[in-house]
């Protein structure tokens, strides 16, 4: 098997397999959106949706993504315009904070 491209948005990204999904945002990709803060999936701070679905990326291999489309908060604005999210918005009003699934779960 090949070196895994990741989808974030709509670009393709070539990814290291062996680091996690969220090293991967964060370190290779500059993500920063997703937070890492448990490390071991307890908490939900690295939560994002891949191909729709919530998954833990502190918890999933970079290599298990090949071919899906992940979106973190930073995939919520409107691709068109750029304008962001009610719910991103909102965050920023009120100087809110989250561990990270709520966001995902309210969109």
């Amino acid at each position: 098997m090949g070196t895994p491209w990741l989808k974030i948005g709509k670009k393709p990204n070539e990814t290291d397999p062996s680091h996690t999904l969220a090293y991967t945002l964060r370190e290779t990709l500059g993500l920063t959106g997703t937070k890492v803060s448990c490390d071991n999936g307890a908490c939900g701070c690295c939560t994002v949706l891949m191909d729709g679905k919530a998954v833990l990326s502190c918890m999933t291999l970079t290599i298990e993504c090949d071919g899906k489309n992940v979106t973190t908060v930073e995939g919520l604005n409107d691709p068109k315009t750029q304008k962001l999210d009610p719910l991103q918005q909102a965050f920023i009003d009120h100087t809110a904070f989250s561990a990270g699934f709520v966001p995902q779960a309210l969109s």
